[in-house]
């Protein structure tokens, strides 16, 4: 039933983007991420998470950074909504980093230099310090990143080896380790692909990890949907979990305080 409702949704969202081909400018042709999101993320999400748009900040994040070293803009975050946020506008906020279950960046159409700018965004994002949960509370039977990171697009190679040929030679080139890079590429109406490590043991194949494979992918042209859809149950699941957020109030310097 699930697969059958999501793959009908990928329909659509892949009609709606032919129709949009059609216009005369491209500014009429609508917004992907729009689209992903009215169709999919707001009708499928637990109530407890809200989707944003913005910065992700850790209790080390400076104020006006410095050329250079300027924090990513992230197109969609998945965000807890029991922590707070800052705003910026109406639509643009900075999120905590612990309260941060996903980032999503949508394109119309996947290139190489389009997941390399995304894998220079998750290398910054999963690079940020990330308090553990609270003490006593079950963090999972399997260790993952705190931040699950996804490209999805509209369109793209017509086999899922080439994004993963790009990955392998972006993460040589900018020295970035398997626990830093995207966990899962989905091209709606072609196929995944799915980093090893975000998958819990037992579903990763033993000849794959016999072989040192960093990449599962398959190259069909449905379920693409579904397959991100219940990779994000597994990974925002855990919204029960408490955040431990105290070292922002650490950064009081409470030790310098009078007491009486």
């Amino acid at each position: 039933m699930l697969s059958s409702h999501l793959n009908a949704i990928e329909g659509v969202l892949l009609a709606q983007s032919k129709v949009a081909k059609n216009a005369g400018h491209p500014n009429l042709r609508g917004g992907p991420r729009e689209w992903f999101i009215k169709e999919f993320l707001e009708s499928h999400l637990p109530s407890s998470l809200m989707i944003g748009q913005g910065e992700v900040i850790d209790v080390n994040s400076p104020p006006i950074p410095k050329e250079g070293k300027y924090r990513p803009q992230i197109d969609t975050v998945i965000y807890r909504k029991d922590l707070p946020i800052i705003s910026y506008s109406r639509a643009d906020f900075a999120f905590l980093i612990e309260g941060v279950m996903a980032v999503i960046e949508i394109k119309t159409n996947l290139t190489k230099n389009g997941v390399k700018n995304f894998c220079q965004s998750t290398k910054k994002i999963k690079s940020l310090h990330c308090s553990d949960t609270l003490m006593g509370f079950y963090k999972g039977y399997f260790s993952v990143d705190k931040v699950a990171s996804y490209l999805v697009s509209y369109d793209g190679p017509n086999k899922m080896e080439a994004p993963a040929n790009w990955l392998n030679e972006i993460c040589d080139e900018l020295d970035i380790n398997r626990w830093q890079t995207i966990d899962m590429i989905v091209v709606l109406g072609k196929g995944v692909l799915c980093k090893m490590d975000s998958l819990p043991p037992d579903w990763r194949p033993l000849r794959s990890q016999e072989l040192g494979h960093n990449w599962l992918l398959i190259n069909e042209s449905e379920n693409n949907l579904y397959a991100l859809f219940s990779h994000m149950l597994m990974r925002v699941g855990n919204t029960a979990v408490p955040p431990n957020i105290s070292e922002y109030f650490h950064k009081n310097q409470t030790e310098n305080w009078n007491s009486l």
